[in-house]
């Protein structure tokens, strides 16, 4: 050292001789502890070795190193699958800072040299590669939930479809301005389609009638409870293909807006939806269901109306037939009396009349062939009569040879006849034809004419002329009593087409009518057809058939109703009582016995008919009866007659009529 150093500085001591300086100079950075110049890095090496105390890494270091690994690459795995990718980057990081550190201070602590190479890459190769799968794995359930969303989705528009395809009712979408956007398939009914309204205002639909009540409420604006409910309108449903709209349709509307959002705004706006439901079925059930309520108020009217007056007809019925049985041939006063007589009747079918249209006739319906019927009219007196009074009126007939009968009522079926032709006859001031037809016709389904006519085997009977025809508008009430459009008081009573309603309905049948303007009218009225049922053979009754000498008690509350009666029945050889009351019968029959009791059946002033009928029963059981009344058949006349009671006749009587039923229920055994 060339005497620089003195020789007991380094005594003992190991000397690293250099021969430049460079190693003084130049510093070197070290995992320990920062920068070493490379003389300290010698000395420290050697100091090491001197003390023994150096860096180690041993077999057990790279296990450590391994299990660390798989432990990083387990977690990041688990970082990456449980956490968001963000997260998970920022776990893998502070892991790898983690290992690094930690690697570090074992080194310093223990001087253990355990690399963190291996658990570093691991972590960052590991979260690339999971974060890669995860982003695929999640692209792919996003492919395959929107491929399964897609299918979910055509399959809800194609239930959404089918529902919206059966529904009956008009489904509709309308933007904000009320023009539409979607129509339901179900506008085909109305020979429309759907494509061909897309567009359209609603309001164009409309009937002029309704547009001002719809402006406002189809294209509705509101939701919730204020929103548009059972809005009755009427719609214009015209055809695409040239047909005739169907005119004054009526539709229930209920409609609710839409909005962008749940808050409703002018800005949010975005159109209406909304279901039209045909109620046309239900407005005609509810006109049908109006017309039956007031024909009950006029039936129950005309029942007591009846009633009253049969009791007054009594007289002019009945009292000239005993007079004229009293009066030579050649008295002068005889045409007089039938004069008077044949006013009674015809006042007495004005009561009939009534009574049909009380739906009150009596139902003793038997088999009748409408042919006889209508032959029998045109060569009755009132026919040739009407001929007479009206020259050019032409009548013509089409009757099928083979037609089968009905089960009904030959006179309230000449009446039917009867009332239909007088109202051709009245049709046509000016002359024509009438063309009367019948014929077998087979339903095998519904027609829907006048009214709605269900599949059976019918008797059709026709009546067509050629006259004035009817207004739509009034068509829909002919059938209603005194609706007329003719001068009061020059056509009959105002009931001639109520009485043929109410007959043919008494016949469980149908009327069909075809009319135009000009062009004339055919009354159809469909019968329903009794097969294997034969004609009544009816015989020529004479006097001497409803004789007799038994004893009868006539029981009747009116005096009137009582004389007449007694009278008829005593010129017919009977020994007759009458009393007033149904107390006053059972009073005398205790006293004497009687063959038959005439009972009237509404007696006010006490018992009626039917219970003094029980209250005979239970003292005389056999005790024959029959009954009289000036109404229809009543259910409490029904169940007199099932208790035992013989024939039911109807006042005003005439000799012919008390006379067979009384000798019928004496002769009944």
């Amino acid at each position: 050292m060339a005497g620089e150093i003195d020789a007991s500085e380094i005594s003992g001591r190991i000397v690293l001789v250099g021969v430049s300086a460079t190693g003084l100079a130049t510093a070197y950075a070290t995992p320990g502890n920062g920068r070493h110049t490379a003389v300290e890095v010698h000395g420290q090496a050697l100091e090491t070795i001197l003390s023994g105390y150096h860096i180690r890494q041993s077999r057990e270091t790279a296990a450590v190193a391994i299990l660390l690994t798989i432990i990083a690459a387990a977690g990041i795995g688990f970082c990456v699958a449980k956490f968001e990718l963000i997260a998970a980057f920022g776990i893998g990081l502070a892991a790898a800072v983690v290992v690094w550190s930690g690697a570090q201070f074992v080194f310093n602590t223990w001087q253990v040299l355990l690399s963190p190479l291996l658990p570093t890459g691991t972590i960052i190769a590991n979260s690339l590669l999971l974060m890669l799968y995860k982003y695929w794995f999640r692209q792919h359930k996003a492919r395959q939930t929107l491929q399964d969303a897609l299918v979910l989705m055509r399959s809800s528009e194609q239930k959404l479809d089918s529902i919206i395809t059966t529904i009956p009712d008009i489904v509709f979408r309308l933007d904000a301005s009320g023009r539409i956007t979607f129509i339901s398939p179900a506008v085909v009914r109305y020979n429309q389609q759907p494509e061909r309204l897309i567009g359209k205002h609603i309001l164009e639909l409309v009937s002029p009638e309704d547009k001002q009540k719809a402006t406002y409420r189809i294209n509705e604006r509101r939701t919730g409870r204020r929103a548009t409910s059972d809005l009755e309108i009427r719609l214009n449903l015209i055809s695409s293909d040239g047909e005739p709209p169907v005119e004054g349709q009526f539709f229930s509307i209920s409609a609710v807006g839409i909005y962008k959002n749940r808050q409703a705004s002018t800005r949010a706006f975005v159109g209406t939806q909304g279901i039209a439901k045909d109620i046309g079925q239900r407005k005609h059930l509810e006109e049908q269901l109006k017309q039956a309520q007031k024909m009950e108020a006029i039936g129950n009217l005309a029942a007591g109306v009846a009633h009253d007056l049969n009791n007054i007809l009594s007289g002019l019925v009945s009292y000239p037939e005993l007079l004229l049985l009293d009066l030579p041939a050649d008295s002068p006063i005889r045409d007089k009396i039938e004069m008077i007589q044949h006013s009674g009747k015809r006042a007495a079918d004005v009561v009939q009349d009534l009574l049909m249209i009380a739906r009150r006739s009596v139902k003793d319906h038997t088999p009748i062939n409408v042919n006889q019927t209508i032959r029998a009219y045109l060569e009755a007196l009132e026919f040739k009569q009407l001929a007479k009074d009206h020259p050019k009126i032409e009548i013509g007939t089409e009757l099928s040879e083979d037609l089968m009968n009905i089960n009904g009522s030959a006179v309230h079926m000449s009446k039917v006849v009867m009332n239909l032709v007088h109202n051709a006859v009245e049709a046509m001031p000016a002359g024509g034809k009438i063309c009367i037809g019948t014929t077998n016709r087979y339903l095998d389904t519904g027609l829907d004419g006048y009214e709605r006519i269900p599949e059976g085997e019918y008797v059709v009977m026709r009546v067509a002329d050629q006259g004035v025809g009817i207004p739509g508008d009034i068509l829909v009430h002919i059938f209603e009593p005194f609706y007329s459009k003719k001068r009061m008081g020059s056509s009959g009573s105002g009931l001639g087409m109520t009485v043929v309603w109410n007959t043919v309905k008494d016949h469980c049948g149908f009327m069909d009518i075809q009319s135009q303007e000009g062009e004339g009218t055919c009354f159809e009225v469909y019968l329903p057809a009794a097969r294997n049922k034969e004609l009544a053979v009816k015989n020529r009754i004479v006097l001497q058939d409803y004789t007799g000498v038994e004893t009868i008690l006539v029981v009747d509350d009116i005096k009137e109703q009582r004389d007449i009666a007694v009278r008829m029945l005593s010129r017919l050889g009977y020994e007759v009582t009458s009393v007033s009351t149904g107390e006053a019968a059972l009073t005398y029959l205790r006293q004497k016995k009687v063959d038959l009791v005439v009972l009237d059946m509404v007696m006010p002033n006490g018992i009626d008919g039917l219970e003094t009928y029980r209250r005979m029963l239970r003292s005389w059981p056999n005790q024959k009866a029959i009954i009289a009344s000036g109404y229809a058949t009543s259910d409490r006349v029904k169940e007199m007659l099932a208790l035992g009671a013989g024939e039911y006749i109807r006042k005003p009587y005439s000799l012919e009529k008390i006379g067979l039923a009384v000798r019928h229920e004496l002769d009944r055994k």
